[in-house]
């Protein structure tokens, strides 16, 4: 039987495995735990397998997945990168494992690409690195394939209040408006605002919780509503477009959801060069700018971690997301009023 003493120091020790983001429940894990402790930073081979173990429990087929990413760590990344601590591994250590077959084997690639990219978010989390030197910028210097888009096209962060106004004046069907100027104030992605539900929305707490069928990583989000956000659903409530009863806060004007192809011919009609997603990458790179906690951030974007950190910043991090997103949405919504009631001076003036 154990002691009162060595139960305690278990206690103690598993505490430490979870803090570092290991399940002090799998031998491997521990293993790897040990290693860390001894040695410092993991090299990339030892991270990456640790993190396959991580996500094999939210693998539909986990062994087959686990194949699958170890076939390409073995075939392409390891033999460049395997045995170097990840915070040594920089961008042109991934080019070097892309650049070689990036025209010949894309499709190859970019799934390596993406499953590299997310070993190292994992460590980004784990306070191993600081940056992911496999994150899309990589894609600016790896040759251009005929027709390819190398990224969603974004607005400059300074340019999206120009952005909401154009959309507001614009004689489009309402709904396409707000839900076009929600999604934006929000950086949600398209599909989670076009299916946004009342009984989602809670206007005195001020969050929209977003149930986990319908997020990407299929776990519930809440999201924190500003003051601007909370106007335009009192916006949409009050020209009732939800008429049709079917408890959508922006249907079509069918009355079902509303197709993705419709906010993008808005933003196409008004000649803002930016993708419906690509508010996301402008919102993204403001916050950073300001140096808000990128953890935070990530979380802000829904943009899931792993494991105990994972879990950590779902939770942790809301009032801190809730005070990101109300600056994101005074930067915004202010700008355009400001732009706006100098033009209606302006105008007045001239009347006189």
């Amino acid at each position: 039987m154990m002691s009162a003493e060595e139960a305690r120091e278990k206690a103690f020790h598993n505490l430490e495995v979870a803090k570092r983001g290991y399940d002090p429940r799998s031998e491997v894990q521990v293993s790897h735990y040990r290693n860390e402790v001894k040695h410092g930073v993991p090299t990339f081979r030892e991270e990456a397998e640790r993190v396959i173990e991580l996500k094999s429990s939210s693998w539909k087929h986990a062994k087959l997945m686990g194949r699958k990413w170890r076939s390409t760590f073995e075939r392409y990344v390891f033999p460049v990168i395997g045995d170097i601590p990840v915070d040594r591994i920089t961008r042109q250590d991934i080019k070097a494992i892309l650049e070689p077959k990036w025209v010949s084997k894309n499709a190859a690639m970019r799934e390596a690409l993406q499953r590299v990219s997310e070993i190292f978010k994992v460590a980004m989390a784990e306070d191993h690195v600081n940056h992911n030197p496999a994150s899309n910028e990589i894609l600016k210097i790896l040759p251009r394939l005929n027709g390819e888009r190398k990224h969603h096209k974004a607005l400059p962060h300074e340019q999206v209040a120009e952005a909401v106004r154009k959309i507001r004046n614009n004689e489009s069907y309402p709904g396409t408006k707000l839900c076009l100027e929600f999604l934006i104030l929000t950086s949600v992605r398209s599909v989670e605002a076009r299916e946004v539900e009342w009984r989602d929305v809670d206007m005195e707490k001020g969050i929209w919780t977003v149930p986990a069928g319908k997020m990407k990583a299929k776990e519930e989000h809440r999201v924190p509503l500003s003051e601007p956000v909370l106007s335009v659903l009192k916006k949409a409530k009050k020209i009732e477009l939800t008429e049709r009863k079917t408890g959508l806060v922006f249907p079509a004007q069918n009355g079902r959801v509303m197709h993705s192809s419709i906010l993008t011919k808005l933003l196409k009609k008004e000649g803002i060069d930016s993708t419906v997603h690509g508010f996301r990458t402008s919102f993204s790179t403001w916050a950073n700018e300001k140096n808000y906690n990128p953890d935070a951030i990530e979380a802000c974007l829904a943009h899931t971690t792993p494991g105990v950190r994972g879990a950590y910043m779902r939770g942790e991090f809301f009032e801190q997301r809730r005070e990101i997103m109300q600056a994101w949405s005074d930067y915004i919504v202010p700008a355009y009023n400001k732009n706006h009631s100098r033009r209606k001076v302006e105008l007045s003036k001239h009347s006189e």
